[in-house]
């Protein structure tokens, strides 16, 4: 017992080291890398939201309160083509679900807000499976089948042109498709938003 605590003891001042040596390295704020293995700029899985406003400032970060599912939401860069949009676990700590929007983000590939079917086709090294779109649900991403893009990433896409609606043999939710797909070839999708769940 008092060889396993005084291991622990011995333990303790290098996670303080390796901790406060990550609160003081230096962030780059221009970051915008969407990486669904560990980060969105300088947003990590153990992330809070204080962190977030001592690292973007305060103007750049926006609590959202609704009431209706009591959701803890922050918004960074609202309005902005940096937008993204956190959903928290517990007490505005720690992210459950990251969504992007702005046009700014990009993953490591080169994925970003308004890239087309083939883009990701490309980078996934092969097809996908999406469902359909109805109302106001956009087609999303169900399973990369095996492909070079992770399970923790979700990609909602939708028509290029705001004006142009999914064609009708894609509207029903409770369908897959696969991106080879004809009608899903002619409907010109690109990437509406990227989704990460932690």
């Amino acid at each position: 017992m008092r060889s396993t605590l005084r291991s622990a003891l011995l333990a303790l001042p290098f996670f303080v080291a390796a901790a406060t040596a990550r609160a003081a390295a230096p962030v780059d704020l221009a970051d915008r890398i969407v990486d669904p293995s560990a980060r969105v700029g300088a947003v990590r899985e153990d992330t809070t939201e204080e962190e977030l406003v001592r690292v973007y400032g305060s103007t750049a970060v926006t609590r959202v309160v609704d009431l209706g599912d009591n959701a803890q939401t922050t918004v960074l860069f609202a309005g902005t083509p940096d937008e993204v949009r956190i959903e928290w676990k517990n007490e505005f700590r720690s992210p459950r679900r990251i969504t992007v929007e702005g046009g700014n983000w990009k993953t490591a590939e080169g994925l970003t807000i308004g890239s087309p079917m083939a883009d990701i086709e490309k980078v996934n090294g092969g097809p996908f499976d999406v469902t359909g779109s109805n109302w106001d649900q956009p087609v999303r991403v169900v399973s990369w089948k095996g492909g070079n893009l992770p399970p923790r990433l979700q990609i909602d896409l939708a028509p290029e042109s705001p004006k142009a609606r999914v064609p009708k043999a894609l509207r029903s939710t409770r369908s897959f498709f696969e991106s080879t797909n004809p009608h899903l070839r002619k409907a010109n999708l690109v990437i509406k938003r990227l989704i990460l769940e932690w």
